[in-house]
């Protein structure tokens, strides 16, 4: 069994909290670059306009809220939508448990009691676990908003993607219309 030095597992606890801080703000970075994008497009100065004076000063749930209705607005699978949303937001709960972390270091144990402050609610700490979800959550999050990018990039958004009409219900409702207003006429 390994030694369970205390000074180690803080560290280690340390390392793995800005891990964890910087794959959450990953995230934010491409949800930030799909809203930006999405408003300003092609990209240019006002994109980057957009991002620094509106778009970094919301907070991560307005971001990432803005992102799911721009996604629901452009009528991507919603059901990818749900899944992708509680991944990212497993994400920044953990991100958030650990910005925010009480820890209870047990060494007779050789444990480590970790929970939110905020409530106290505490567990084991298993870091190898916990690192392996965020990253695993992180690519997955990275991957989605790429992928929801790129249909809006390459394909087009709602409003610049033409209006498809039933051409053959139109005639109907002409040919309808016209002898409905020959009646009034008559």
């Amino acid at each position: 069994m390994e030694d369970f030095i205390v000074e180690d597992e803080v560290s280690k606890i340390n390392e793995l909290t800005g891990l964890i801080i910087s794959m959450a703000l990953h995230i934010e970075d491409y949800l930030e670059f799909f809203i930006s994008n999405y408003f300003v497009k092609p990209q240019n100065q006002k994109t980057f306009f957009l991002d620094k004076h509106i778009i970094k000063d919301l907070s991560f749930e307005k971001k990432l809220n803005l992102f799911v209705e721009i996604c629901k607005r452009e009528r991507y699978n919603k059901h990818e939508i749900e899944i992708l949303t509680e991944i990212i937001r497993r994400v920044q709960k953990t991100r958030n448990d650990f910005a925010h972390q009480a820890l209870i270091i047990n060494p007779k144990e050789k444990n480590i009691l970790f929970g939110n402050r905020k409530n106290m609610k505490l567990s084991i700490l298993d870091i190898k676990v916990i690192l392996k979800e965020v990253e695993e959550n992180t690519i997955t999050s990275i991957k989605k908003i790429t992928e929801f990018y790129n249909k809006y990039s390459n394909e087009g958004t709602i409003d610049e993607k033409p209006i498809n009409f039933n051409i053959g219900d139109i005639k109907w409702k002409l040919k309808y219309f016209h002898s409905w207003k020959k009646e009034k006429v008559e």
